[in-house]
């Protein structure tokens, strides 16, 4: 017959043992519970900020400057709608960190606990925009000019004097207003240019413009002679600036069938000045020489001393006397002479 012996130290040591794995299963499912159930005070919210960012409001928001995730949805919703600040002014940023965000948190009474901060270190925020080109200002500034001049792009060229910057404004319509100061009409104009956003001015600047006029003239297509007459061969058209005292013609039928007065040389622009009627006298051609007064009217022979078309004065010479007149050739070549 056996005898079975019960060792009680042994059976308390199993016991231990026991308690202690039930313990550390306990502690395991703690863990995993709380990795897959969120409870208050473990769930974790991420703030992850950005580098940059546009405040579409008048306020700076949370949701602007960073992106949220999460699940809990009640500290979600309070994230998203906590103003920082102002949205800042068109051409001005500002920049929010950590610390900025967390005092605003705390001073909304926020449990930052459960928060964890990635991303950026800071996010540069800035409002929406409408930037206006110095280029664009001056396209604008030269189309209302040439509109006021009432001439063709490619007859006018309209340098500025003065310079102006870039405009930065708030997103929106933008309206241009120009008004001429002076020198409407002359060679350098001064301009008022006022851009505005719903009836207020955001932007008031003067411009100067040089204002160069061009136009087509006629000119001399070789060297025309005194005395020759102009045929249309004998010119061609050449863009010339217009500037004081040029009294080109922009109409060749003023020229054709004249008279050059005076060599003019290839190129020269054609004046009223170079050219006169065709010649109908020439020198030394016999002429009728009438002598007119208040109590005489005798018509003599003469001899033309030089040429002459009608107006122009020329010398003729008295055949019965040999004294020279002086006198103006009519339209039938005859030298009308005023006497005292």
């Amino acid at each position: 017959m056996k005898i079975i012996r019960h060792n009680s130290s042994g059976t308390f040591k199993s016991n231990r043992s026991m308690k202690r794995s039930f313990s550390g299963a306990l502690l395991l499912l703690a863990i995993v519970l709380c990795m897959t159930v969120e409870c208050d005070g473990f769930a974790q919210v991420e703030i992850s900020l950005k580098e940059s960012a546009i405040a579409r409001g008048n306020v700076v928001l949370l949701k602007d400057i960073a992106e949220i995730k999460g699940k809990d949805l009640d500290l979600l919703n309070e994230l998203n709608t906590l103003i920082l600040g102002k949205s800042p002014k068109a051409g001005i940023s500002e920049e929010y960190g950590k610390y900025e965000v967390l005092w605003y948190l705390k001073r909304n009474r926020i449990n930052t606990k459960p928060l964890v901060f990635s991303g950026a270190d800071r996010t540069r925020v800035s409002s929406p925009t409408r930037k206006i080109s110095s280029d664009e200002i001056l396209e604008r500034a030269k189309a209302f000019l040439l509109q006021k001049i009432g001439l063709t792009d490619p007859n006018v060229l309209l340098e500025p004097r003065t310079t102006c910057q870039e405009v930065i404004l708030p997103e929106g319509k933008v309206d241009f207003v120009f008004r001429i100061l002076a020198g409407e009409g002359t060679e350098s104009v001064l301009l008022n240019v006022k851009i505005r956003q719903k009836k207020e001015n955001k932007k008031i600047f003067n411009l100067t413009f040089h204002v160069r006029t061009f136009e087509k003239v006629w000119a001399a297509s070789h060297l025309i002679a005194k005395g020759s007459l102009i045929s249309e061969n004998d010119l061609y058209l050449v863009r010339k600036e217009r500037k004081k005292g040029m009294n080109g013609q922009t109409d060749n039928q003023y020229f054709i069938g004249k008279t050059a007065l005076r060599d003019i040389r290839k190129g020269a622009l054609m004046q009223t000045k170079m050219v006169g009627s065709p010649v109908t006298v020439r020198k030394g051609q016999m002429v009728n020489i009438r002598i007119q007064s208040e109590l005489l009217n005798i018509t003599v022979s003469g001899k033309a001393m030089e040429d002459g078309y009608p107006g122009k004065y020329i010398q003729a010479k008295n055949i019965d006397t040999g004294r020279l007149v002086t006198g103006r050739v009519g339209d039938n070549g005859t030298v009308f002479v005023q006497s005292r």
